[in-house]
């Protein structure tokens, strides 16, 4: 398990970027074949769905480590604002390498810059928060070289407070 936002760093400089997108990918997913399917997910109104479904899990998350910091919160702001940086950093540092297998576009961008520090933000907080979607959902995929790229199922409810990822509503991530 990923323990630091430097190990994490380590972790994404071993991804070969999306080159495993439209293959199988074993686990419980809905898969697409082609980079418009993922774009119809993660774009447009379903583009949406999808960052709504992400905000409402990462805003359980930010809430959770603002009720565990109080105590230390200067300590931590600091630790949040070395994180996002770090992430920043490395996704201007390897923009070229992460569109080499996809076409980029704006959404796909925003998208994966999204994904990439509330990667870093669940790293950076682990002991402040034990539901971790995006450390322990999305970063595998992203890890096999695939695309996270929606959720088909029931929509969360915008202030999700979920004490496990089984408090998920039902459904299944879409992965290109």
């Amino acid at each position: 398990m990923i323990k630091t936002v430097t190990e994490l760093l380590r972790a994404f400089e071993t991804i070969s970027w999306f080159s495993s997108c439209g293959t199988p990918l074993k686990g419980d997913y809905v898969l697409v074949g082609s980079q418009d399917e993922a774009r119809a997910h993660y774009a447009g109104n379903a583009g949406v769905r999808w960052e709504n479904f992400k905000n409402s899990v990462f805003n359980r998350h930010r809430r959770a480590v603002w009720d565990a910091t109080q105590s230390c919160r200067q300590e931590q702001q600091e630790k949040a604002k070395e994180a996002a940086e770090a992430v920043q950093q490395f996704f201007r540092l390897n923009h070229h390498k992460l569109f080499l297998a996809l076409a980029e576009d704006a959404e796909l961008k925003r998208m994966i810059q999204l994904d990439l520090g509330w990667i870093a933000s669940e790293v950076a907080f682990a002991s402040y928060d034990t539901v971790r979607f995006f450390s322990n959902v999305l970063l595998p995929v992203y890890l096999a070289g695939h695309l996270p790229c929606g959720w088909r199922g029931k929509a969360i409810k915008w202030n999700w407070n979920g004490n496990s990822l089984d408090d998920l509503p039902e459904g299944k991530l879409v992965v290109f």
